[in-house]
């Protein structure tokens, strides 16, 4: 079982719970979380049937134009962060000057 990328999302997970501490900072799938946790764990795990971990971290600004604060959502398909890149959007917390709407962000390259 190739699971690097699976531990990889994993240490990324712990290192974003320990950056986004705050209440509400980082909100995470709990159970594509425990379920990834788990396959980790087993070696005779079907990746195939595991869930895609999706996670959002609350980001401030101090822009005129968007006051408050967006969330950075993103969705880590299997193969993330070694063969699949990220699905990641933004999504306004706050409505301020007319922001409105979701925009997303595409990544064409995996960084290894």
């Amino acid at each position: 079982m190739d699971d690097t990328w699976l531990s990889r999302q994993l240490l990324e997970m712990e290192s974003l719970s320990a950056i986004y501490c705050e209440e509400g900072d980082l909100r995470v799938d709990e159970e594509a979380l425990e379920a990834l946790g788990a396959a980790a764990k087993d070696v005779e795990a079907s990746l195939s049937r595991l869930p895609a971990l999706s996670l959002s971290v609350r980001v401030f600004t101090d822009d005129a134009v968007a006051a408050g604060s967006v969330r950075l959502a993103a969705v880590l398909p299997h193969g993330y962060p070694t063969t699949a890149a990220p699905m990641v959007w933004l999504e306004p917390e706050v409505e301020a000057g007319g922001v409105s709407g979701q925009k997303r962000l595409r990544f064409s390259k995996v960084h290894q």
